[in-house]
């Protein structure tokens, strides 16, 4: 059980002060090209540098070199804190989805904590190289990553409930929604499956919004399962204590030379100290979902960055990235 003092779940537009990243390791099994997805993470990491520091874990030994590559691009490398990937892994092995597996940082009266993620190691591990110099840690007995849980900073929780569950076997719904409600600031939540056979991710905006993609598209192999998705939304939504609005993002599909469709995951946008990385496809609809997503977060920078190949990895933006809240790394 934890500690008798309520955790309090960060917004993802709350400041930051980093945002935490893993190098893909090019002895990877994915059948997609590694220096590719390289110089997509070198691009990224130049333009989120310009607002916030980055935490880049890299492979073991690969310090030096991932390193010159970013100093060939005229990254400021004094804002980049490198960090060696433990290689005994399982669950971060292979993957650039770090909030999959990730560190789950959490508020409290004493200061900022550093819970498990799925990959306990992966946590540990950035621990042990004092990674978060301001926060302490504390180990739990349920496993929690940022994939499946988003929150408004207040009395709101995103929680997908069903991966939650399939990573802690041991453990029952009634247990889950406990642990939430005797340790979290939260008294309320909404339970969607966040990540599903259906594309795309729920995710709150900073004007009491819940923002998804959804399938416009009668003939799709998807329809019926997004205007599903988007019922329980509204239902759901309809219970709460003081209901959302609903926003819709574009839905649009592209087709890679190899003629496989994927479709265009606008939910996996990225909120950055103020500024909003939207991903975009090289398709018509790219401008109208930035449009619907800067009315989202009016008064933030908003700017477009190509994920055609992120989406082929069947990952987004927001999966590879995690923020790290301002005070983890230096005091308030």
């Amino acid at each position: 059980m934890m500690n008798k003092h309520k955790l309090r779940l960060p917004a993802p537009w709350e400041p930051q002060d980093a945002i935490l990243l893993v190098w893909p390791d090019n002895t990877i099994s994915w059948q997609v090209d590694i220096e590719e997805l390289e110089e997509l993470y070198e691009a990224l990491i130049a333009l989120l540098v310009d607002y916030v520091d980055i935490i880049l874990v890299v492979p073991e030994g690969q310090i030096d070199p991932v390193k010159a590559r970013l100093v060939l691009m005229d990254v400021p490398v004094e804002f980049v804190y490198f960090y060696e990937a433990v290689r005994n892994t399982v669950d971060s092995r292979d993957s650039i989805n770090v909030k999959d597996f990730g560190p789950f940082i959490v508020e409290s009266e004493s200061g900022f904590t550093v819970l498990s993620g799925i990959d306990r190691n992966f946590t540990e591990n950035l621990l042990l190289q004092h990674a978060f110099p301001c926060a302490h840690s504390e180990k739990t007995d349920i496993y929690l990553s940022w994939s499946d849980i988003e929150s408004n900073g207040k009395d709101l929780i995103l929680l997908d409930l069903n991966h939650v569950l399939q990573k802690n076997p041991s453990n029952t719904e009634a247990g889950i929604k406990n642990f939430f409600l005797q340790n979290t600031n939260s008294v309320q939540f909404v339970n969607v499956e966040t990540r599903s056979t259906i594309p795309g991710t729920v995710r709150l905006g900073v004007l009491n919004q819940i923002l998804c993609i959804r399938c416009d598209d009668a003939m799709s192999v998807y329809y019926h399962s997004s205007e599903k998705r988007y019922e329980t939304l509204c239902t759901i939504n309809n219970n709460l204590e003081e209901p959302l609005e609903l926003v819709s993002l574009p839905w649009s599909v592209f087709v890679t030379d190899e003629g496989v469709e994927y479709v265009a995951d606008y939910s996996q946008f990225v909120v950055v100290n103020e500024t909003v990385l939207v991903p975009i496809f090289d398709l018509p609809s790219d401008e109208e979902a930035m449009e619907i997503i800067s009315r989202s977060f009016p008064g933030f920078d908003i700017f477009g960055f190509p994920s055609r190949s992120l989406a082929v990895m069947k990952t987004g933006l927001s999966g590879i990235t995690q923020p790290i809240p301002e005070g983890v790394l230096e005091p308030l």
